[in-house]
């Protein structure tokens, strides 16, 4: 499937804490739903990848925060 994060996803927004992120690869379907927590700045993600095709995929998943400028790592 290859990098997700360079595909141009659709965006949807179903409800007021509901933001939806979507994107096809061939037979291959990619929905990321962020749902905001009623108190606070905290969501919740859920990721689906849905094979529509015959062949088997074998989808492996990272997530990575952005590196946040000007702060030394330690």
């Amino acid at each position: 499937l290859g990098d997700l994060s360079k595909l141009p996803y659709a965006v949807s927004r179903p409800s007021p804490d509901v933001i939806e992120f979507a994107a096809e690869v061939g037979s291959v379907q990619i929905r990321k739903t962020f749902r905001l927590e009623p108190e606070g700045y905290g969501a919740r993600l859920s990721i689906e990848v849905r094979n529509r095709g015959a062949a088997a995929i074998s989808p492996s998943f990272g997530v990575r925060w952005p590196a946040r400028r000007g702060v030394a790592s330690r």
